[in-house]
């Protein structure tokens, strides 16, 4: 499937199913966040929609003809966007509450992991306007730490009401936690034969997921209508900024300039680093 054949379904169904979110926050969530009990058939159809629409782009992303096996280099956008996300993951980690069924201990890992993976997103996202180099196998740390945001997410959640925005939350989390160990793997050059389509499909299904959740609680909160946020604004903030950074990381991974060298002709085979495997590189529009 074509590149730009995949991200108009992606963009597509992006923007529809953040619209069908806030329709079923408005229609289907009472004032205390429980579903309500009578469910009418436009409803249910509403949660089909935005269920369709995430397998839509992930299915796409499967699909992919595109097969870069090195990270981007770190333009000017992606740059800003990660010193961005990395400042306010800082700011977000120490400033975080802790409920009362959290040990403290837990949120002190938490807080740690926060302020060092906000500072590695600034360092990485300097590097677009200074050259320098430091060691790759620090990218570890925003993988243990949305691990353990998992399970700060999930141990804090003790209670029914918000049924559905806490499970959206904990597929957040998940979904990050698995791009940011695939994101991981790429700039430590682990897996580069396989590692693009996965980057692929975790990412669709990072930003779709943090766009379903955040955005709409955000705009409702804009808006000054209730909201259903669980775990404070800022939080809410942190996880639509890492999906604005994974969204700009894929569309400089998958760009063009950032494929395969290229020769005059259509098609010739070249070679994946280091797996002694010969694949095809298809030039021109893709």
């Amino acid at each position: 499937m074509k590149y730009k054949h995949i991200m108009l379904v992606f963009g597509v169904s992006a923007a529809i199913s953040v619209y069908l979110r806030l329709k079923e926050q408005l229609t289907t969530i009472n004032e205390r966040g429980f579903v309500i009990r009578s469910l009418t058939a436009d409803n249910f159809f509403l949660l089909l929609g935005i269920i369709g629409l995430f397998a839509a782009s992930i299915v796409a992303a499967c699909l992919t003809r595109r097969c870069p096996v090195k990270a981007p280099k770190v333009k000017p956008a992606l740059g800003t966007v990660s010193l961005v996300l990395g400042g306010w993951l800082v700011y977000d980690s120490v400033t975080i509450s802790s409920p009362v069924s959290i040990p403290a201990w837990q949120t002190i890992i938490l807080m740690l992991l926060g302020v060092l993976s906000g500072v590695l997103f600034i360092v990485y996202g300097a590097t677009a306007f200074m050259q320098f180099e430091f060691p790759k196998a620090v990218f570890i740390l925003p993988v243990f730490y949305w691990m353990i945001r998992l399970i700060w997410v999930f141990t804090a959640l003790n209670t029914l009401a918000l049924t559905i925005e806490h499970i959206l939350l904990l597929l957040n989390c998940s979904a990050i936690l698995i791009f940011m160990l695939q994101y991981a793997k790429l700039l430590n050059s682990l897996d580069r034969d396989k590692n693009f389509k996965r980057i692929q499909i975790t990412g669709f299904a990072s930003v779709l997921l943090c766009a379903d959740y955040a955005l709409p609680n955000l705009i409702l909160m804009a808006m000054g209508n209730r909201s259903f946020v669980g775990n404070g604004v800022s939080s809410e903030v942190t996880i639509l900024l890492t999906s604005v950074f994974i969204l700009f990381f894929l569309f400089a991974f998958f760009d063009e300039k950032n494929l395969k060298r290229r020769s005059k002709s259509r098609r010739r085979v070249v070679s994946h680093p280091g797996t002694g495997k010969d694949s095809f590189y298809i030039g021109g529009s893709r």
